[in-house]
């Protein structure tokens, strides 16, 4: 997991060693990506990007994981915690799906993370994660899915 702020120069400079993550700032940086809910920007040949207009929801214990791809979270508008786990610990609860590349798991064992306007978490696949929590407050935020093939 990497929890970082769109301007902190130097944590981008080191992250985008890797050129999956570096597009995918770079995609961000441009301030030139879709603002229109339901729309999906295939920005490069192992990303893709969707806005996300949501109201916040309070946390049920309830984490999603992935095999094939990190999740880049980017807040636009608003604010969410994003809640997050190790998946190698959790106990699962719906059983992994290759097609939607999704698990789902529970766990007492995570921690939580703040995110407002400007700021972006990184969620590898042992990262399963809570997103959009709070307390029912208007977020638009960015999600970027970045394969790892």
């Amino acid at each position: 997991m990497i929890i970082g702020n769109i301007a902190d120069k130097t944590q981008y400079d080191f992250i985008t060693t890797n050129n999956k993550l570096k597009q995918a700032l770079d995609y961000i940086r441009s301030n030139n990506y879709i603002r229109q809910e339901n729309e999906i920007d295939y920005f490069s040949e192992s990303s893709r990007a969707f806005i996300n207009k949501i109201n916040t929801r309070y946390f049920d214990n309830r984490f999603e994981a992935h095999k094939k791809h990190i999740d880049l979270f980017y807040v636009i508008q608003g604010s969410e915690e994003v809640y997050v786990t190790k998946t190698d610990s959790a106990k699962i609860i719906e059983e992994y799906s290759l097609d939607k590349d999704v698990m789902f798991v529970e766990s007492d064992d995570y921690i939580n993370i703040m995110l407002h306007k400007g700021d972006y978490i990184i969620l590898f696949p042992e990262d399963g994660h809570a997103p959009a929590i709070g307390d029912g407050s208007y977020l638009e935020k960015l999600v970027v899915k970045i394969s790892i093939d």
